[in-house]
């Protein structure tokens, strides 16, 4: 959605949903970028992407945990794990990485088997006959969140890592890139060619892409994506992604990313002592979900339902339900620079809905504050039918119904209108599911 439009902002999207009941989101609720909730015992949570952490530490604050290398097994059997938080990695000697996700009770998995490096023709994806450098593992040397071979004589494979993420990284030394841009000009014929990395992929409940791309989603889970993101190539230790990206190559059981040998060849007139980088990155992408369920019935109006599994939202006389939710953390998720050309919000209908409801959605305008209680007195500044965070910030009229159309986005200090008076969307009667 771009700015200036009559489109949402991603980053401040906010519905309003009125005349319907219960809403929920399934077993497991995203909550937060590492964990998710259960919804019959709401105060469980646990990651099942990637890793097992229930309740950490002890059930208090989440937080990002350490990213530690842990060997197991021993000779050619040793591998090395990092399964405590939100992407679970495996590397083996051999040059295997193994990436697993679960959800749902179902787990989704790429390995990731570098062979070694080869001169492709990025045109036809023919490999030069005589350029084919294998790979040779050994034990790694760890340094922090860092597993580091020396694979071939003057090229280091790295594998990196981090929250949510996991770098491959592979550095050659200014001998290794000289001898490859003097191999690809023995072959002039062959216009365009890259040095590349030859490895094999396998996916498990994950479709495979095809093609030449600059970055892969690879899996979508709600909120959640699984990505083999954009490439990018780093030369004394200087990133520039925009003049010199590295692509994707994909085919059934075969991945590789290509660095064009002219443009090595340009780095490398320029500094001839530069150390040429290529990275890739596989990473677990996270717009947040908030939610919160504001209840009109006198003994209710202060109560905050943040923490709540469902959703009610009803106009019945006497069990009147608002419901809001927002997405967050869109645009550090897509990144600087990403241009939004549509959105949805996807909601299923728990329970039969009467043959003459209608659920309509609103932009919201209030930076309302969700909550974690599940029905008690709101205490710390949190939505409820009254008031969108504290006691002395009430909502213009009680259950964020002051609405204008004339109303201006007032999320930085909640002055002004609740939300828009014209309904961005309305759906129904009479349907299980509904998208806005």
């Amino acid at each position: 959605m771009r700015e200036g439009s009559h489109l949402l902002e991603m980053k401040r999207l906010i519905f309003i949903l009125l005349l319907w009941p219960v809403l929920a989101w399934g077993a497991w609720k995203p909550h937060g970028l590492q964990t998710v909730r259960d919804d019959v015992d709401t105060t469980l949570h646990r990651t099942s992407i990637g890793g097992q952490i229930w309740n950490y530490p002890n059930g208090g604050t989440w937080q990002p945990i350490s990213n530690v290398w842990v060997q197991s097994g021993s000779g050619a059997n040793r591998k090395w794990t990092c399964n405590t938080d939100v992407l679970k990695v495996e590397q083996n000697r051999a040059g295997r990485t193994l990436f697993t996700v679960t959800w749902d009770d179902t787990t989704y998995t790429m390995i990731y088997q570098l062979n070694g490096i080869v001169l492709e023709d990025t045109l036809t994806g023919a490999v030069v006959e005589g350029f084919n450098v294998p790979a040779t593992f050994g034990t790694p040397v760890i340094v922090g969140d860092t597993l580091r071979w020396t694979i071939y004589s003057g090229v280091i494979f790295e594998v990196i890592k981090q929250n949510g993420n996991v770098i491959h990284r592979f550095t050659m030394e200014p001998a290794f890139s000289l001898w490859a841009i003097e191999q690809a000009k023995l072959h002039p014929e062959w216009a365009g060619c890259a040095v590349a990395t030859d490895v094999d992929v396998t996916l498990t409940n994950i479709a495979n892409p095809t093609g030449t791309k600059h970055g892969t989603t690879l899996k979508q889970w709600q909120t959640y994506a699984l990505e083999m993101g954009g490439q990018w190539l780093e030369y004394t230790d200087k990133p520039d992604t925009l003049d010199f990206p590295v692509m994707q190559g994909w085919a059934a059981g075969q991945f590789r990313e290509r660095v064009n040998v002219n443009r090595m060849d340009a780095i490398m007139t320029g500094n001839a002592a530069a150390k040429i980088k290529h990275n890739d990155q596989v990473t677990i992408l996270a717009a947040g979900i908030e939610d919160a369920q504001i209840a009109a019935q006198a003994a209710n109006v202060d109560k905050n339902y943040g923490g709540g599994t469902d959703m009610y939202v009803s106009k019945k006389t006497s069990n009147i339900y608002n419901g809001l939710v927002r997405v967050t953390g869109v645009a550090a998720a897509l990144g600087a620079g990403a241009t939004i050309s549509a959105a949805a919000c996807s909601l299923k209908a728990e329970y039969a809905c009467a043959a003459t409801t209608n659920i309509s959605a609103y932009r919201g305008l209030k930076p309302w504050v969700e909550g974690d209680e599940t029905g008690t007195d709101n205490d710390d500044g949190d939505v409820t039918w009254n008031d969108w965070a504290s006691d002395a910030s009430e909502w213009g009229t009680a259950g964020c119904e002051n609405a204008s159309d004339a109303g201006a986005d007032n999320s930085s200090d909640g002055s002004g209108y609740d939300r828009w008076a014209t309904a961005e969307s309305t759906v129904g009667p009479s349907f299980a599911a509904a998208t806005f």
